[in-house]
């Protein structure tokens, strides 16, 4: 055999997950030449390389299609066995259905037919803490000693992209090893593992922004700016530093614990619109909406998170459209901007939301912001919502006449102390 050329080797195999290789390497093929079982694996490598780093960097991780989790009802004994929903049934049981994903490090996940997980038959063998999947006990009954225990929680359903040798092959023993059996497995199985967690364990599920865009969909506002200035500013951002696999999140389920707490007896309908679901739309998928989007599609400025100036203003920065012909920006028409469309409420434990007056709303002198004055001052720690309803018929406009985007927006944020001792918003966690 000849010998290997490690650097080649090294340049295929050693970038970790997410990472950009120094080169990709290539075999070059030529008349005579003996090939090894490296030269071999170095040609998969190349090519598992590239469609890894073009998976993970043009098109980002997520969900694909499919994939749904539904809650599976153990069928009468005399009916088909494909279940129910019936909401009245009680069940343990979860099915995943058929789908695709990619994760993190641009691995393809497909999943090709329907499967089925026994929540209580994890929960007896894995034994999690109870403190991470339970949900706050219920408020104590009136003239009780005793305090009420949670019989109610949250786990996750999660999927992994995983590989299983396979086909175990009869294979020259090594004269320099010490087994006995001369047997080599053949082939790789690309596959997926379904698993079910709790919120602790996937700390680091949901901190990856999807390049270049970073949190929050700054993108839509680049792409708000005609000239493209803003849109290649944001494309110029670094590359997103390199993570695991990790799990792709499907779904946050309901469970109904028995009242020793040893047993899961029931699961709720799982939701699948959490924001730990990631979703990866395909280039098709984006092609059919803006397919079916009016031809009359309005790029105006867009409402961007809100800040706090001090206790009892609120400022809430716009991304401002910039003409084709260059800077500057089109400024906010103050006239528009209205606190008709606003509503400000805080959070009371054991009453709810109380509404906050909001006595005026001004556009400063740039035209790139509206300030919010409260009649009450804000305190740390406060949880508040500041919804933004807007008629559609007389928006919030720049001097152009274009709409401020979105027309509705409700986002919760807890008011928080700064190291400096400044107040600030921060919004609340999925």
């Amino acid at each position: 055999m000849p010998p290997t050329n490690t650097a080649h080797h090294a340049a295929n195999h050693n970038c970790s997950c997410g990472c950009i290789p120094g080169e990709f390497l290539r075999m070059r093929y030529f008349y005579g030449q003996l090939l090894g079982a490296t030269d071999l694996a170095d040609e998969q490598a190349y090519h598992a390389g590239k469609q890894r780093f073009h998976n993970r960097y043009l098109h980002g991780w997520g969900t694909i299609c499919g994939l749904a989790v539904e809650r599976a009802a153990p069928p009468p004994p005399d009916d088909p066995p494909n279940g129910t929903n019936d909401p009245d049934t009680t069940s343990t049981v979860l099915r995943v259905r058929r789908g695709a994903a990619l994760d993190r490090c641009g691995n393809e996940i497909v999943v090709p037919g329907d499967y089925c997980i026994d929540v209580n038959a994890w929960f007896r063998t894995q034994q999690p803490d109870l403190d991470d999947i339970l949900d706050p006990p219920p408020p104590p009954e009136p003239d009780s000693p005793t305090p009420t225990e949670s019989t109610t929680g949250r786990i996750v359903v999660v999927i992994r992209y995983q590989e299983c040798p396979s086909e175990p092959t009869l294979a020259p023993r090594d004269p320099c090893g010490c087994a006995d059996e001369g047997c080599e497995y053949a082939r790789i199985r690309e596959t997926f593992r379904l698993d079910l967690a709790t919120r602790a364990e996937l700390s680091d599920t949901h901190d990856d922004a999807p390049f270049p865009w970073g949190p929050r969909g700054r993108a839509l506002a680049a792409l708000a700016d005609p000239s493209g200035r803003a849109l290649r500013e944001a494309a110029a951002a670094p590359c997103p530093a390199p993570k695991k696999g990790g799990w792709l999140v499907l779904a946050i389920v309901p469970v109904t614990f028995s009242a020793d707490r040893s047993a899961i007896i029931d699961v709720g309908a799982p939701d699948i619109g959490t924001p730990l679901r990631r979703v990866l739309l395909s280039t098709s998928a984006l092609q059919a909406a803006f397919s079916a989007a009016d031809s009359n599609f309005e790029i105006g400025p867009r409402l961007l998170t809100p800040t706090l100036t001090d206790d009892s203003h609120i400022r809430l920065p716009v991304h401002l459209v910039t003409p084709a012909a260059g800077p500057p920006a089109t400024p906010l028409e103050p006239s528009t901007v209205t606190t008709d469309a606003v509503e400000l409420t805080r959070f009371e434990g054991g009453t709810g939301w109380v509404d906050l007056t909001v006595n005026a709303i001004t556009v400063n002198t740039d035209g790139d912001a509206a300030e919010l004055e409260l009649d009450d001052a804000l305190t740390a720690n406060t949880v508040i919502r500041l919804t933004i309803d807007q008629d559609p018929a007389h928006p919030w406009s720049d001097a152009a006449g274009r709409a401020v985007s979105p027309l509705f927006t409700s986002r919760g944020f807890t008011v928080v102390e700064t190291d400096s001792g400044d107040l600030a918003l921060a919004p609340l966690p999925n």
